[in-house]
This record gives C-alpha cells, sequence and structure tokens, in this order.
C-alpha cells in the first residue's frame, strides 16, 4: 500500500537539548547536581527567550489587521505564498515573496524596511507564524501576523483582488465551518487528499459511491496543500486519510486504500 507522506517542519523539543547534557548514570552525585543546576538555568532561559519573542510579534484578527492597514501609511504588507496562490487572490497592495523559496532571506533584507512595521499573512496562519519568528531573528521588530492568514480574511467577506479573471482562490476550511457541517449532518466521511497523491484519486469514487447510495452520509474533501489549519488539528502526515464522523464524534479513521465494504461496514455499525 502506497501512500503520500506530507512534509512538516519540526520543532526542537526541551527533551532534546537535556539529552545534550548527559545520560542518567553516567555521572557521580556530585556531578549530577551541578548538571541539573545547569539544566534549572538553561530552562528558565529558554522560556524566559522563548516568552520575550513572542511580545515582539502581534496576531490580529481580519478586522483589526484591515483597520491597522488603513490607518498605517508606512505599512508593508507581505504575502508569503507561493505566486500562483497570489495571483488567484490576494490583499491588495501586497507585496508577493514566498517564504518557502531558498532566496526568501535576501529578499526580505533588500526589499523590506526594519524601521517600518511589518504585516504578514499566508493562506492559514501557519505558514505567516513561522515567517514572523524568522523576521525576528533577522532584526524586525515591527511585525503584525494576520490571524487565519488569507482564508480567514476571505471568509470574513474582506475585500481582495486577483491578477487572473474569473479565477477564484482556493477553498479553505476553518475550525468553524467544519464544525459546522459535523454537527448539522449524521455521518461525515472526512478526505483528507493530495492532488499529487494516486491512492487518493483511487478512493474517490469509492467514497462517491457510497455517498450516492447513502442519502445520510456526507462526504467532505480536505485538501491538505490549502488546509494547513486542518492538516495540524487532526495530525495528518499522509493522505489518504479518512476519518469518519457519527453524530459529531469522531468513531474511525485509517490512512491508505481501504476496500468499500469495510467503509460500509464502519458506517453500517
Amino acid at each position: 500500500m502506497a501512500v503520500y507522506q506530507i512534509r512538516k517542519r519540526n520543532s526542537p523539543q526541551v527533551s532534546d537539548f537535556i539529552d545534550n547534557f548527559a545520560t542518567p548514570g553516567d555521572f557521580p552525585v556530585t556531578r549530577k547536581k551541578n548538571m541539573y543546576s545547569k539544566i534549572l538555568a538553561f530552562l528558565f532561559s529558554f522560556f524566559t527567550v522563548s516568552s520575550s519573542l513572542a511580545q515582539n510579534s502581534v496576531t490580529l484578527s481580519a478586522d483589526k489587521f484591515a483597520e491597522l492597514l488603513r490607518n498605517v501609511p508606512d505599512a508593508q504588507l507581505i504575502d508569503l505564498r507561493p505566486a500562483d496562490e497570489f495571483a488567484a487572490g490576494h490583499i491588495r497592495k501586497a507585496k508577493n515573496y514566498d517564504f518557502l523559496n531558498d532566496d526568501f532571506e535576501k529578499t526580505a533584507l533588500k526589499n523590506i524596511d526594519r524601521k517600518k512595521p511589518v504585516y504578514l499573512y499566508c493562506f492559514t496562519g501557519v505558514r505567516s507564524r513561522h515567517a514572523a519568528q524568522f523576521l525576528k531573528d533577522l532584526g524586525y521588530d515591527q511585525i503584525y501576523d494576520l490571524e487565519g492568514g488569507f482564508a480567514k480574511w476571505t471568509y470574513s467577506s474582506k475585500p481582495y483582488v486577483s491578477g487572473s479573471a474569473g479565477v477564484k482562490p482556493f477553498a479553505v476550511f476553518t475550525e468553524e465551518n467544519f464544525n459546522l457541517v459535523i454537527s448539522t449532518n449524521n455521518i461525515v466521511l472526512v478526505d483528507f487528499y493530495n492532488s499529487s497523491c494516486n491512492d487518493c484519486k483511487k478512493m474517490l469514487p469509492v467514497y462517491e459511491k457510497i455517498k450516492a447510495e447513502n442519502s445520510y452520509v456526507k462526504l467532505l474533501r480536505i485538501n491538505t496543500e490549502h488546509n494547513e489549519l486542518m492538516v495540524e488539528k487532526f495530525d495528518i502526515d499522509q493522505t489518504p486519510t479518512l476519518i469518519i464522523f457519527k453524530y459529531g464524534r469522531q468513531v474511525w479513521r485509517n490512512t491508505g486504500e481501504m476496500p468499500e465494504k469495510d467503509i460500509k461496514t464502519i458506517i453500517e455499525k
């Protein structure tokens, strides 16, 4: 069975740093006391620095973000998404610097003024959080991040412009509209898929057949490429992943191909 692996960013854990100090049993008692003193000092420093860094950027709701953009004449508005998503739709006056490009640091230092406020957004707010930290490390100290990203912006009926006539931004699920679907349908098949995943394409006719044969079954397809918040919420690292909800409660989950009869069995239980 082949599955599509989703790449994720990994953050260092406190345990990773502690492991670098010593292995239990390697030290006599006195040296252990010294070691633990160092660990405690490190942890205090670690959380103090993390707290101070967090205060250097501000996460804003779509309403507040829009208000500041109107009232701050020297605001630098940066869209961190790929060029094709930017072309499909973006906030007016935004500059497009793809955060995942290898030359993002060089581009930022050349085009983004450290002395002026920086307003960041991506698609769902995940990438912009990483970018905010990255820019803080480069010396930027006036950083504002759009909560929920461009998805929340459009969901809140805020205006946007498009570089292509007739092209609309990608559909996205927020927790609000996802929970609405789950709570208003008896049985929901949630299909996490990726456009490059062959198994996802094989399973789609199976899901659609089950839906067509059962009027009480709702099929909800979530593209992992454009729904980072849902990917994080359900810890999706491979596709296809199917999650079944019954009466608002998750009852089953599977990754990879699965026979139609097995899925029907779960639904009919």
